[in-house]
């Protein structure tokens, strides 16, 4: 007996991939890295990896690092929009 996935499953495989490697994008390989533990669910890696990024804002909001700030608030601000996509992609 041959077992086919769902249409729905496919496109949820496919959407739940594409999330991780846009997520990975934005990041960097080694926050990537840290993460793939969660990359089964795409929404609580991109919240995980929008508070990293939180964190490192703060962190170098605190030492006055405007570089690492700017870089920092952009990939956040890409990481939300991206949680908003995920959300809007595999609401139940």
């Amino acid at each position: 007996m041959t077992h086919t996935a769902t249409p729905a499953a496919v496109a949820f495989e496919q959407q739940t991939r594409a999330l991780n490697q846009l997520a990975s994008l934005l990041v960097g390989r080694d926050a990537a890295i840290a993460t793939n533990e969660l990359s089964h669910d795409p929404i609580a890696r991109i919240e995980v990896l929008l508070d990293r990024a939180s964190t490192e804002m703060r962190r170098a909001a605190s030492a006055g690092d405007q570089g690492t700030l700017k870089g920092a608030a952009r990939r956040a601000e890409g990481l939300g929009s991206l949680l908003i996509l995920a959300k809007g992609l595999l609401a139940v």
